[in-house]
């Protein structure tokens, strides 16, 4: 026989070849018709189908399901068994979200639309966040209508920086009097459905918010405000400033959702959107940086 490979002659029988070491394929044996690696062996022939069929179901066997898991239906997995809905009711945690939800969402709101038109001053950061604390407290004990929103408003614009308040007013076309009408109307309108979820309250408990100075403002933030300044053509330069963050308190007057009577809670609401700024020797609010 020779290697089918590098064409040596080698023995008959030899399994590898004593020149390359490739393995040689065996020789069939005289008589016996058997098949070699070249050879396909055929295919057994299918068995006649009598019709269509589908695989049976998966049924898990006999101790297969974890301990727990309840057993499955005929022809379902265990693991497709959805577990039953609990029901769902308010709880005490979620109470004092909600409302700490709807008071963001007024600050939100009063923002939007008071845009950043103001005009007062205070000698210290924390005389701009006790007087803001002020005007949010008044705005919880409120109506929720359209002259305490006016009210609180009017009272925002009076803390930012006033050369900022001229230049937007006449970048507007609005007097100081026309924007205030126009803050009250609006809020009055935009607020409706947060004023009446808030008001729908007021007999139960009595809500208030209480503003301090957080971290100091980091130097992208005042970067940021005095591009503003300058685009708006203010001399004003920023200097340092403080976050402003809150926490609303809910001091229930009666039993309510398993709170009792005089029970108070509170929920941190963060940084709320404000800030105060040092420009010169004054402290001024501004809006918009969280």
């Amino acid at each position: 026989m020779y290697c089918p490979h590098c064409g040596s002659q080698l023995p008959d029988g030899a399994a590898f070849c004593g020149h390359c070491g490739k393995p040689v394929a065996p020789q069939p044996v005289a008589g016996a018709a058997q098949p070699t690696a070249s050879s396909p062996q055929p295919a057994p022939a299918p068995s006649p189908v009598s019709g269509p069929q589908s695989a049976p179901p998966f049924t898990a066997a006999p101790g297969s399901v974890p301990p727990g898991v309840p057993p499955a239906p005929a022809g379902q997995s265990p693991f497709d068994v959805k577990p039953s809905k609990k029901p769902f009711r308010v709880t005490r945690g979620m109470t004092i979200g909600i409302l700490a939800v709807a008071v963001v969402a007024v600050v939100a709101i009063v923002l939007a639309v008071s845009g950043v038109f103001g005009g007062g001053a205070h000698k210290s950061a924390q005389g701009i966040a006790d007087q803001t604390d002020a005007l949010f407290d008044d705005l919880m004990q409120s109506d929720f209508d359209s002259v305490a929103f006016e009210k609180f408003g009017g009272g925002i614009i009076d803390l930012f920086p006033p050369e900022f308040v001229d230049a937007s007013l006449e970048e507007s076309g609005r007097t100081r009097e026309e924007l205030t009408q126009y803050m009250g109307s609006s809020l009055g309108g935009s607020m409706e459905y947060y004023g009446s979820t808030l008001s729908s309250y007021t007999d139960m408990f009595a809500i208030s918010i209480d503003v301090e100075l957080g971290d100091r403002l980091d130097s992208y933030d005042i970067e940021s405000i005095n591009d503003t300044l300058a685009s708006s053509g203010c001399d004003d330069v920023v200097t340092e400033g403080y976050y402003l963050t809150g926490e609303v308190s809910v001091t229930f007057n009666e039993g309510y959702e398993g709170y009792s009577a005089g029970e108070t809670e509170s929920e941190d609401m963060g940084n709320i959107g404000l800030c105060a700024i040092k420009i010169g020797n004054s402290w001024y609010l501004w809006p918009g940086v969280y």
